[in-house]
């Protein structure tokens, strides 16, 4: 139920292979070829001719088959072609060539043929014979030629006969079975001389000639010269670009930009309340006395720390500093003497140079 090519070794081991066989593959015939490979007819559903490596591997060639084909029997010929018989819907002796190409004839059959068996003969023809409607034993040349023997005188095929499967023999002849009303195994003389391959005179049995002598070998020829040098070949394809590069490493810091230009004065704070406080030393103890002085002071230093004095008159009283803290100045004077009641000028200087401001507000100690 699965169709096969078989392999069988001189200790009776069998292998069979079916990898690669067309589908519904129906193996027939086979024979082995010039190449070391087996060669089998395929009959199947796609008629092929098929051929196995000694490893099992199977390629089947189809293309060049009749429509119909049904390759039958198969046989090896001469230069490494394969010859079958096709008793498909067109009958025909094909073919196959060492690359698997197909080639069939039909011309020179007999009307209503029905080739069967093949086999092929030294001196290149193929035989094959013929259970068709007229029983035959055919030859075909290796250009494809082909010529029948029919039943009757002066060949010899009984009555009836139904040849079947052929072989060759010694002395040239080829042997063949008929399996029609009278059994019998024929034998048909080929009237061929071996030396000199000519078709002798139709008879029952044609002598076999004498062997041809062995040619001489030839002479080894003369060493090819040198060829001249090839052309320079074509310029080669660009390469492809390179990948792109790592990213480098960051670079240093630069310098610190030049100082900018003093801020506009910003907007008068609220009035406020200041407390002057007044220390002098007693003995051992430091007393210090406050005063609640009042007046406007207007912080427009560029920093947030401004040096401040206390005059009257252009008699500097008291010295010390100014200090903006959360929008709020903190002003703190170090007296000189006493400080009377009137009216005073508090001085308030920020920045130094080009950069330099100077304010000045009128205080009232009361």
């Amino acid at each position: 139920t699965t169709p096969a090519v078989g392999e069988i070794t001189p200790s009776g081991t069998i292998t069979e292979f079916s990898a690669g066989l067309n589908s519904e593959a129906f193996p027939f015939g086979i024979a082995l070829g010039a190449n070391g490979n087996m060669w089998f007819a395929d009959g199947g559903t796609t008629a092929a001719v098929g051929e196995i490596t000694p490893s099992g591997t199977i390629t089947e060639f189809s293309a060049g088959l009749n429509s119909g084909a049904a390759p039958r029997e198969i046989a090896a010929g001469p230069e490494g072609n394969i010859w079958f018989t096709d008793k498909g819907t067109t009958k025909a002796v094909g073919r196959v060539a060492p690359n698997g190409a197909i080639t069939e004839f039909s011309a020179g059959l007999n009307s209503e043929a029905s080739p069967v068996g093949i086999a092929a003969r030294p001196e290149g023809n193929i035989w094959f014979t013929d259970k068709g409607t007229t029983k035959a034993v055919g030859r075909v040349a290796p250009n494809g030629a082909i010529t029948e023997f029919n039943e009757g005188l002066p060949f010899g095929l009984s009555a009836g006969s139904v040849p079947n499967k052929i072989a060759a023999g010694p002395g040239g002849d080829m042997w063949f079975t008929e399996a029609g009303t009278t059994k019998a195994i024929g034998l048909m003389g080929t009237g061929v001389s071996a030396a000199e391959g000519k078709e002798g005179k139709e008879g029952k049995e044609g002598k076999e000639g004498p062997q041809g002598k062995e040619g001489k070998e030839g002479k080894l020829g003369n060493e090819g010269k040198q060829g001249s040098p090839g052309e320079k070949g074509s310029a080669g394809a660009n390469g492809a670009s390179g990948a792109q590069g790592e990213k480098g490493a960051n670079g240093s810091n630069g310098a610190a930009g030049a100082q900018g230009p003093a801020g506009a004065a910003g907007p008068a704070g609220p009035a406020g309340k200041v407390q002057l406080v007044t220390c002098k030393k007693v003995g051992k103890k430091q007393k210090c006395t406050t005063k609640l002085v009042s007046g406007t002071a207007k912080f427009t230093a560029t920093g947030s720390v401004a040096r401040a004095s206390l005059s009257r008159s252009g008699v500097v009283y008291a010295t010390g500093s100014a200090r903006r803290v959360h929008g709020r100045m903190r002003l703190v004077l170090r007296s000189s003497g006493y400080l009377a009641a009137g009216h005073y000028t508090l001085t308030l200087v920020s920045g130094r140079g080009s950069s330099e401001r100077v304010v000045n507000e009128v205080f009232t100690i009361k």
